[in-house]
């Protein structure tokens, strides 16, 4: 006979899930024991020696620039997103533009010179 088996840590407070028929709560099984710190350093070991083995996907320059190709295709499609975004880009060089001249001031250079070449 099992035993049920308790969270080794107190990092697990997830609510136990029950099983439709039953009003009895499930004790976690599995990976769902597993604190979630250890979980994550597996992952990143994973991840390092896939690396180390050659075995990870590593993107080119030419695969990054056709995957972004197509991910800008498919927002374009939507013209009145586009056209939201392109005036709020818009709105914000205007506004900061403004923003600029109204902290500008006189330099140095600036005093004495004149726009007439006459003067």
């Amino acid at each position: 006979m099992r035993r049920p088996v308790e969270p080794s840590t107190k990092a697990y407070e997830a609510e136990p899930a029950t099983k439709p028929d039953d009003d009895k709560p499930q004790a976690p099984r599995g990976f769902a024991l597993i604190p979630k710190e250890t979980l994550r350093n597996w992952a990143s070991l994973g991840g390092k020696i896939a690396k180390h083995d050659l075995r990870a996907h590593r993107f080119t320059a030419e695969a990054a620039r056709a995957a972004g190709k197509r991910g800008g295709e498919a927002i374009a499609k939507d013209r009145e997103y586009m056209r939201k975004l392109g005036r709020r880009g818009g709105n914000a060089k205007a506004t900061a533009r403004k923003a600029a001249q109204a902290t500008q001031t006189e330099t140095p250079a600036d005093v004495g010179h004149t726009d007439h070449p006459s003067e």
